[in-house]
């Protein structure tokens, strides 16, 4: 076929490459041609308004969470600079800002040092829950396909701790928050009475 040889005389394999080459034709195992999804998605519930938890998303500058030292914006390029406290240095670009959504997406396109996988794209979006005025927040991220198991589980991790400092900080925040806290606050001598 015009000097063209198949793969396994080639000695490489393109199912199971990452194992070695290869000298004649064999099954893959499924080990080899297990498949890692690269889409990692994280949820929460908090006790605020949309609107008022997308404000404080939509900057990108992550105020809310402990482990960022520092975040500005690039005025030439538009692109957020974020320094966290463990050193390491993220250049943000901003794919997708919706108002009428409250949702903003964006793309690591540098990180110094570098990150563990080529590229990474992360959406958050708030939602209104109707039947109580809290927020529905969701963060998913898209890696690239030389992402690990274990930088998905890191993901998840990191983004649960997240929610956590998000939540924190908007309850030490005078903001439009749920029905629960409207009722507490209009009341204090009705929850006093109760402890």
């Amino acid at each position: 076929h015009g000097g063209l040889k198949p793969f396994w005389l080639k000695g490489i394999c393109p199912l199971c490459s990452a194992h070695g080459p290869i000298g004649r034709p064999h099954f893959c195992t499924p080990r080899a041609m297990a498949v890692i999804s690269t889409h990692q998605f994280s949820s929460t519930v908090v006790n605020a308004r949309a609107d008022a938890v997308f404000e404080m998303v939509k900057t990108l500058k992550f105020k809310w969470m402990s482990t960022v030292a520092t975040a500005s914006t690039d005025e030439e390029t538009g692109h957020i600079n974020v320094a966290y406290t463990d050193h390491t240095v993220q250049t943000l670009h901003q794919l997708e800002f919706s108002l009428l959504d409250n949702k903003v997406s964006w793309e690591v396109v540098a990180s110094d040092p570098p990150s563990h996988c080529a590229s990474q794209v992360h959406t958050i979006q708030c939602y209104r829950v109707t039947d109580s005025d809290q927020c529905f927040v969701t963060w998913s991220t898209d890696f690239s396909a030389d992402a690990t198991i274990e930088v998905l589980h890191d993901a998840k991790w990191k983004k649960n701790d997240s929610f956590e400092q998000l939540k924190r900080m908007i309850g030490s925040c005078t903001i439009p928050q749920g029905p629960a806290d409207a009722e507490a606050a209009a009341a204090p001598g009705d929850a006093a009475g109760k402890e």
